[in-house]
This record gives structure tokens, C-alpha cells and sequence, in this order.
């Protein structure tokens, strides 16, 4: 066997294992597919994030806020112009709670963003609103207020790349709300909307592992500042890069 033989050899064997160590890297949260258009500048664009205390960015170990929640990691990791964070604790889609409503959030910010996503839905399980169904056109169910609150969005950000977050599992909580239905519910209302409304959206409940196993200091809600470090930003981050394009 000739030593050229040999020498090709190990180059493919060396070509493979970083193919795989990239391929794991970017599956622990279920990111993937191809790497970012060189074309994209990031840096001269805007992010503006609207959720609950998730984005707000509540530390499920000391329940006060992390130096960094994911906005933050997100502007940084695509060195961003600048960003917003429009996290508010409570914050539901529905109108009939008294916790702040995440439509007036988009009422209240600013005008100016060339990327927006929305993370919301999990107070609105947890306070067992009506799920609804895709028909529905109010704000007084799950499915409607998800439609309406993409059509204001669509309305304020007409040139920005939109895009909604399903809310991430919890393991300390009940599995089945007083109105019978899941988390996993939720899920699947945002994922319906998005479709409806030709909106993209990342599958955060299916594909990033919030567990015991990988969050043990949390509270089983609130991921910690590691977690949203570590699995969750890489996601919205290499989803981002994916999935970006200009109005």
C-alpha cells in the first residue's frame, strides 16, 4: 500500500470528522441545514424580539434576569446593529388575561426592524385560555390571537423578515391544562398560523432539549443562562442564517 494511498486516506478520514463534528454541533438544538449566504451583512441590520419572560430573559436558577438573554446572544452572534428586546414577564397572545398582551408590546415599539421574531403561547397554556381552532378570527381564543397578532406584525414590519417561536417544553409542569389540552397544543397552533399566514417558523418544543438532563438548575420553565447559551441561541442563530431574506 503506497504511502500516497495512505496520505489521501487520512485527509478523508480528517474531512469526515469535521464534517460530523459540525453536523452534531449544529443538531443539539435541531439547527442544520446550510451555512449562512456570504451575501448577508448582519451587521447593518436590526432585531427586534417580542415574547414573555422567556425572552425577557428570566434565569430559571435565580429567577431574576440573566446578564444575557437570548436577544442579546442572538445581536451578538450575528454582530447586529442593534436589537430590542420586547420580552415582558406574563406576557400572553390572548385578551382575556390581565397579564400584558404581547400585541401591545408591538403597539408600543419601535417601528424600525429588518428581523422580528415572537416566542408566546406558554402563560397562555398555564392560564388554560381557549385553544381555539384555525378558523377563528378574535382574540379571545389561542389560534385567533396567534392570526391577528401576525397580521399586525406583517402590518408594522412590512420589509422585515419575520418569524415565530413555538414555546419550549417544560418538565415541571402539568402536561394537561383545565381545558384539556398541552403545551404541545400550543405548539402546533403557532406552527398552523405560520402556515396560514406564510410566515417561517422554529420548532423550538420539537427540536431544542430543554430537560432535567440538560437544565437541572431550572426551575423546569425558565431555562437558565447556560441552557439559552449553549443550545437554545445557536439554534435561533443558525435559523436566522438559514432562513433571512431581505423585502
Amino acid at each position: 500500500m503506497s504511502r500516497r494511498f495512505l496520505k489521501k486516506c487520512g485527509a478523508v478520514i480528517v474531512s469526515l470528522a469535521m464534517a460530523l463534528a459540525m453536523m452534531f454541533s449544529l443538531g443539539a438544538c435541531g439547527g442544520g441545514g446550510e451555512p449562512a449566504s456570504s451575501e448577508v451583512d448582519f451587521t447593518k441590520l436590526t432585531y427586534a424580539a417580542f415574547g414573555d419572560s422567556i425572552t425577557w430573559g428570566e434565569d430559571g436558577e435565580t429567577h431574576e434576569q440573566m446578564r444575557l438573554p437570548y436577544p442579546n446572544l442572538v445581536a451578538e452572534a450575528l454582530e447586529l446593529q442593534n436589537f430590542y428586546n420586547y420580552g415582558k414577564r406574563g406576557a400572553t397572545v390572548t385578551f382575556v388575561t390581565t397579564n400584558k398582551v404581547v400585541m401591545e408590546l408591538v403597539q408600543e415599539a419601535s417601528s424600525k426592524a429588518d428581523i422580528v421574531s415572537v416566542m408566546i403561547g406558554v402563560n397562555d397554556f398555564a392560564g388554560a385560555q381557549k385553544l381555539g381552532t384555525i378558523d377563528d378570527t378574535g382574540y379571545d381564543t389561542i389560534y385567533g390571537s396567534l392570526k391577528n397578532l401576525a397580521d399586525q406584525l406583517s402590518q408594522k414590519y412590512p420589509k422585515a423578515f419575520i418569524f415565530f417561536m413555538t414555546p419550549l417544553k417544560q418538565y415541571k409542569s402539568a402536561e394537561v391544562n383545565s381545558q384539556g389540552y398541552r403545551l404541545s397544543d400550543v405548539a402546533k397552533a403557532v406552527k398552523d398560523v405560520c402556515a396560514v399566514k406564510g410566515l417561517p417558523v422554529l420548532d423550538m418544543y420539537e427540536t431544542c432539549a430543554y430537560s432535567l438532563e440538560n437544565d437541572s438548575k431550572s426551575d423546569g420553565l425558565h431555562p437558565t443562562q447556560k441552557f439559552m447559551a449553549t443550545y437554545a441561541t445557536p439554534q435561533i442563530v443558525q435559523f436566522i442564517q438559514d432562513n433571512y431574506s431581505a423585502k
